[in-house]
């Protein structure tokens, strides 16, 4: 019989970017659903075992006994109740953690699914009341709070806050109270600063009515607001200059480094290995900003040392993790040494981190607790705790297994973050001669200074017996506000390791497909002239994507990036080694017989990679790699051999398209479906990119690359296989596929209705994001482009007069780069003429003037929204609602969302000039479904039903006229007779239907 122990109020928690909330209430499954979904996102979903270990460990509450998750059975399979396929990484759908591995549904009738100490049970949906677990997906769901001790006036308060996290903490509502009141309830201060000014205005410019205030507040004796302590954690208002502790909140990962405290003992080796297994890599820590995210990430919960991801080689104080990429100038010295290192006994080789921040070097055979990183492919750049004890050694091979490695401390900031988010001494990535575990350059140190008992760091354990001259290793103290020590590289210890946050810039390249067919040689020199390079591919996922991006309009092969120089296969980009990372070879090891120079193609349709001769001709595939954007490729339809697409790619793009994953493989094979030829990619022998780009990964086609008749040095992309890889013969003219860095993907839109800024405002925040943001000429001349001459007068843009400063609307710190705050654009203003001049207009030359706010102009929005580019695909075959989802889902992103007038009119267009006449008797299906849920998740309270007209009542009417549809028409189309306007339809319905894509692709 299972217990059932109740427990209070809500209890939030982050794990692998999921916020999961408790909820002490007890209800059926369908009730706990909507509970769920009216107040965060959805019931809970598990992928995998460790996400169920990470909610125990967590928790870490025996009072959570047994609660509903939202896996159910609609009789015919197990679903999660979260329809969200963006949300599921690979196999995620399917995981189950039964305890019958086969439950059976007696009696045929609706089973839902709780969880019992990690394990699940199924259980009548409607007459069984458990408590609930939901995942809260919403913007800043995730926020973590962090209590600063130090007493500040309500402005130092603010400016901490700002500068070390996101800002001073808002409490929006009941739920985020109750998360506030039981993280503060172990604290015993009389009271803390929070972030509402003026009783009505949060720092973060959060848009909130809740209020919490004590009897007979706000009674005006301040104009700050503080939590009362002595009063139920009740609001007053108090005097700015009064000193108190505060709290501060981080938003979401933003863009910054995530670490994860491993509560267990290792020694650094096992710790490295570790974070490397389930992560990245020990933690590196660049920068006092980083040294307190990784702080934060503990916040409180460990306050001894764990290791980090410095060791000592001998010679030099290095980090375990290795990547070039992931340091910034100057970013591997950093160091937070307290009186260390000192390699006392010559065997203090790895570093761990205490309580205080401080690094210490040690044995690396000492075992303590550790931090990972993960800077996987699409991971989010993450700090991971492991709480498990282990050496230096073993914590940096840990995180090199399960993540990327033990965290690198870049600055002070990363240093006061890993102090945040362990709160005890953990392992970090630097080794002696305090290099980062991923051999980072950083002149940045933080070591322990000298204290009673104990010399200052790092001391290469002077005094410590055994130690002396063996400390190699650098931990982070958190019981000495993040200092380093030097450790003995084998003692065991906690680390921590870190993750890479993946950018559109850095994660994500975008292929072309250029029909034209050239060689490799050209493609290259077309990709590297017109894009980026020709198309290199690190992994699956990238692979996956190229082939999406072709999909459709191409089936023979296509050039990509990597070649054969007879000694390796390179790709074309940068000149990096294939090595051993993601390959798609028609056979696992190609053979370069003939020793001849060979280039790799791939096939159409499966992806699969073959080495050809690279005077042979195929299309091929650039990419585009200009800085500041994201990769695109593009399909060049003209046969060429492998150099001469080479050629093509560096002329028109930046290269050959390099294939470094199953993504870009799947991109480049979807951009080339259309088409019946394969296509040259960046590879060639020794299988090196054309664009130089460090990846490892292919794709070839079995039996490929095999170097036919000594002459195949270049790369091609089959989409008639797939996207698999073939190497040819780089003089045949293929068409090929370049990758170029997009723009700015910023959206504006220009509204032709005249309003007060402040209207506009509350306009562009409701529909989009916000007023204009222009951080810089390049910025202003595309939204110039934007109204593109439909009108010539003033438009608002987001800029305004706070009366100490000009600001921007738009309060997102993630938002601007460096000094982009402060580009203006003025025309002999500002001059606030009868001081009442505080917003700003554009003109149509682009110049800006200062104005009453109260005046009316039209104003310009700013759309930062996922998906804000989404582009329309009308498919015309007739499909049931949900077929047409399974459709756009596997070709293109999803079934269309129509969220604002402005995509509206995008699919009014569409239909107005394509799609009357022969169709204009048809409705076509969209995303929405019971007139409120959009197929891919998007939130938005735009509607555009059909009004009531001549022998018809008004949309949505579930079928009320409709004999044998009555309460059945669930699904929603526009109609092409009624200008795009919304009808509610039977989901059974064959009808044509739109999808829409994230995926820039080019055709040439």
């Amino acid at each position: 019989m299972f217990t059932l122990v109740l427990f209070s109020g809500f209890f939030a928690l982050t794990l692998c970017d999921l916020q999961y909330v408790f909820v002490n209430q007890s209800k059926t499954w369908a009730e706990a659903q909507r509970y769920c979904r009216d107040k965060y996102t959805d019931l809970a979903t598990i992928e995998n075992k460790q996400q169920t270990i990470q909610l125990l460990d967590t928790v870490n509450d025996d009072s959570i006994d047994l609660a509903w998750i939202g896996l159910y059975d609609d009789l015919n399979s197990w679903k999660w109740t979260l329809e969200d396929s963006d949300f599921f990484k690979a196999g995620g759908k399917d995981f189950r953690n039964w305890y019958n591995p086969d439950p059976y549904n007696y009696g045929a009738q609706s089973l839902c699914v709780y969880m019992y100490n990690g394990i699940w049970y199924p259980a009548s949906c409607f007459n069984t009341l458990y408590p609930t677990v939901c995942y809260d997906g919403r913007k800043n769901a995730s926020a973590t709070y962090v209590v600063i001790y130090q007493h500040k006036n309500w402005t130092e308060a603010q400016s901490y806050c700002r500068e070390h996290h996101t800002d001073l903490i808002s409490i929006r509502n009941e739920t985020e109270s109750q998360k506030f009141e039981y993280f503060i309830k172990s604290f015993s201060y009389y009271a803390v600063w929070i972030g509402l000014y003026k009783t009505r205005s949060w720092s973060d410019q959060s848009n909130s009515s809740f209020s919490y205030w004590s009897s007979w507040q706000p009674n005006i004796a301040g104009s700050c607001t503080v939590v009362s302590f002595s009063d139920s954690w009740k609001w007053a208002d108090e005097n700015c200059n009064y000193a108190f502790p505060f709290i501060c909140y981080s938003a979401g990962l933003g863009s910054s480094r995530q670490y994860y405290f491993m509560n267990q003992f290792l020694s650094w080796n096992e710790a490295q290995r570790f974070c490397r297994q389930n992560y990245t890599d020990l933690a590196t820590i660049d920068n006092m900003e980083e040294m307190n995210r990784l702080i934060n990430t503990v916040n409180g919960s460990y306050s001894g040392s764990a290791w980090i991801g410095q060791y000592d080689d001998v010679n030099s104080w290095r980090w375990s993790l290795e990547d070039n990429d992931f340091y910034q100038e100057g970013e591997r010295d950093y160091r937070n040494w307290y009186h260390e290192p000192d390699n006392t006994g010559g065997k203090e080789l790895c570093v761990y981190m205490n309580s205080n921040g401080k690094w210490y070097d040690t044995s690396c055979d000492y075992t303590q607790k550790f931090v990972c990183y993960d800077g996987r492919e699409n991971a989010s750049q993450r700090y991971i705790t492991i709480y498990d004890y282990k050496t230096w050694t073993e914590a940096c091979r840990y995180c090199r297994d399960y993540y990327t490695d033990l965290v690198n401390v870049r600055n002070l900031t990363e240093n006061q973050k890993i102090l945040e988010s362990t709160g005890g001494g953990v392992w970090i990535g630097l080794y002696r001669n305090r290099i980062w575990s991923n051999n980072q350059n950083s002149t940045y140190q933080n070591w322990r200074p000298q204290i009673s008992g104990s010399q200052a760091q790092p001391d290469n354990g002077v005094n410590q017996g055994i130690e002396y001259g063996y400390q190699h290793c650098t931990a982070v103290s958190f019981r000495y506000s993040g200092q380093w020590t030097d450790e003995v590289c084998v003692s065991s210890m906690p680390f921590i390791c870190y993750s890479r946050i993946c950018t559109q810039s850095s994660c994500t390249r975008q292929y072309h497909f250029v029909s034209e067919s050239k060689s490799w040689t050209e493609a290259q020199r077309f990709c590297r002239q017109n894009y980026t390079d020709l198309a290199t591919i690190d992994n699956m996922e990238e692979m996956k994507r190229l082939i999406k991006t072709v999909r459709g309009t191409y089936y023979g092969k296509a050039w990509i990036g990597l070649y054969d120089d007879m000694n390796s296969w390179r790709w074309s980009l940068n000149n990096t080694t294939l090595q051993g990372g993601f390959k798609s070879w028609f056979v696992q090891k190609p053979v370069n017989s003939g020793g001849k120079s060979l280039c790799v193609y791939m096939s159409n349709s499966q992806g699969i990679w073959s080495e050809a001769p690279c005077s042979w001709t195929f299309p091929f595939i650039c990419y585009d790699g200009t800085v500041n954007a994201t990769t695109s490729y593009v399909y060049v339809y003209q046969f060429k051999n492998w150099t001469e697409a080479q050629s093509y790619c560096r002329e028109h793009h930046t290269d050959l398209v390099s294939i470094r994953n199953e993504i870009e493989n799947y991109r480049v094979l979807a951009l080339t479906s259309n088409y019946y030829y394969t296509s040259w990619i960046g590879l060639y022998r020794s299988r090196s990119w054309s664009d130089q780009s460090n990846s490892s990964f292919s794709n070839w086609r079995s039996g490929q690359p095999d170097n036919a008749g000594n002459s195949e040095y270049c790369t091609a992309v089959s989409f008639s296989d797939s996207g698999n890889w073939t190497d040819e013969n780089c003089n045949t003219a293929f068409p090929f596929i370049c990758y170029s860095v997009l723009g700015s993907s910023r959206q504006y839109y220009f509204v032709n209705q005249s309003l007060s800024w402040t209207e506009a405002q509350r306009f562009c925040r409701h529909n989009y994001t916000d007023l204009a943001t222009i951080d810089n000429m390049e910025e202003m001349n595309r939204l110039i482009n934007t109204v593109n001459g439909s009108y010539s007068g003033s438009a608002w843009i987001g800029q305004y007069d706070d009366v100490n400063s000009w600001r921007w609307s738009l309060e997102d710190n993630d938002f601007y780069q460096e000094g982009e705050r402060d580009y203006r654009n003025f025309y002999h203003e500002p001059d606030n003429s009868g001081g009442k001049e505080l917003c700003v207009f554009m003109d149509r030359n682009g110049n800006w003037y200062d104005t009453s706010c109260e005046r009316y102009y039209t104003p310009v929005c700013y759309d930062g929204r996922e998906n804000a580019t989404q582009k329309y695909i009308v498919v015309n075959t007739g499909m049931p609602w949900t077929s047409a989802q399974s459709y756009c889902r596997a070709t293109y992103t999803d079934l269309a969302s129509v969220r604002n007038e402005t995509e509206w009119q995008q699919i009014l267009s569409i239909t107005r000039y394509s799609y009357y006449g022969y169709y204009s008797g048809y409705n076509m299906w969209i995303g929405l479904y019971r007139n409120r849920l959009w197929s891919d998740q998007s939130s938005s309270s735009f509607t555009y039903w059909l009004p009531q007209i001549q022998g018809d009542v008004a949309q949505p009417d579930n079928g009320v006229n409709v004999p044998g549809e009555q309460g059945a028409q669930h699904c929603t189309t526009v109609s092409l007779k009624y200008f795009a306007q919304w009808t509610d339809e039977r989901c059974f319905a064959t009808l044509p239907f739109f999808c829409y894509s994230d995926v820039y692709g080019m055709f040439v």
